[in-house]
């Protein structure tokens, strides 16, 4: 077993901090949410929309299946690999999470 470090376990608290912020936003009705956050997805309603809009910029793992935006030739084809990944991630996302 490996202790964290004072520096790991903070972020480690500040990143269950800001999930549990969010998740709590999302049972509340969107005129009292603190974030005024908006939540989409493909098969519900239930995907923050940031976590989409900012999602291309990291690796993902979801059930040992890996999700990256692949290189792209010019800037058309990128716009249009972050919107398929995008899809499909929140795709697993929800399959995952249902």
């Amino acid at each position: 077993r490996q202790n964290l470090s004072k520096e790991q376990l903070r972020f480690a608290v500040l990143v269950q901090h800001f999930v549990s912020q969010d998740t709590m936003d999302f049972r509340r009705p969107p005129e009292k949410r603190m974030h005024d956050d908006v939540f989409e997805g493909i098969l519900t309603s239930s995907v923050n929309a940031q976590l989409v809009t900012d999602a291309h910029r990291a690796e993902w793992a979801i059930e040992g299946d890996g999700f990256v935006v692949p290189k792209a030739q010019n800037d058309e084809e990128r716009k249009q690999l972050i919107v398929d990944f995008g899809a499909s991630l929140v795709t697993a996302l929800e399959e995952f999470l249902l």
